[in-house]
C-alpha cells in the first residue's frame, strides 16, 4: 500500500514578510478557498489562522535584525485537508517562552482553551493596550489542536522554527 500523500501547493512565498505582501498572501488564500467552493466556516477558519501565523511573523520579525530575518509561508492542499506552514527565526530566549507557553496549551481542551480566550479578552479589555496572549490559543482552537512544532537551532541565540496547522475537509 502507498501511504505517501500529494499535497496541491497554492501558494508559496520566502522573504521578509511586511504589511503589503501579508495582504496579498490572505487575498490569495481567501480566492483559492473561494475558487475550491470550501465552506464559508472553514474559509473563516483558514484565514484567521492566516492572519494569526502572518502576525506571529511579524512580531518576532520586528525582534531581528535584517540578516537574522528569515520567512516562509505556504498554503497547502491534500486529499483530506488544507495546510498552512509558517516559518521564521526567533530569539532562543523568545522561542523557550513560546514553547513553554505551547505545553501549555497542549494540556487544555478545546473548550478550555475557549474559555482562556474569553479570560484574556476581558481582562485586555480592562487593560487596552496590553497583548492578550490569544494568538497561539486561537490556533489551536480554529485547527481543533491540529498543529504541528518543529524547530532548528541556527545559532546560540537564534533558533528556526516552524508551524504547521492542518485543517481536515468536511
Amino acid at each position: 500500500m502507498d501511504t505517501h500523500r500529494t499535497y496541491k501547493s497554492h501558494l508559496h512565498f520566502e522573504g521578509l514578510i511586511n504589511h503589503q505582501n501579508k495582504v496579498q498572501i490572505i487575498q490569495s488564500i481567501e480566492e483559492t478557498l473561494q475558487n475550491r467552493n470550501v465552506s464559508t466556516n472553514l474559509r473563516k477558519q483558514i484565514v484567521h489562522a492566516t492572519i494569526e501565523l502572518l502576525q506571529n511573523i511579524q512580531d518576532y520579525k520586528d525582534q531581528l535584525n535584517h540578516e537574522e530575518n528569515s520567512h516562509s509561508f505556504a498554503f497547502q492542499e491534500k486529499d483530506d485537508s488544507f495546510q498552512l506552514i509558517a516559518s521564521n527565526n526567533i530569539l532562543t530566549q523568545d522561542f523557550r517562552k513560546f514553547y513553554n507557553k505551547l505545553n501549555n496549551i497542549e494540556n487544555q481542551s478545546l473548550e478550555e482553551i475557549s474559555e482562556t480566550i474569553r479570560e484574556n479578552l476581558t481582562k485586555k479589555l480592562r487593560k487596552k493596550g496590553l497583548n492578550a496572549g490569544n494568538g497561539m490559543l486561537r490556533l489551536y482552537n480554529l485547527s481543533q489542536k491540529n498543529i504541528q512544532i518543529d524547530m532548528q537551532k541556527i545559532s546560540k541565540n537564534l533558533i528556526y522554527f516552524t508551524i504547521s496547522i492542518s485543517f481536515e475537509k468536511p
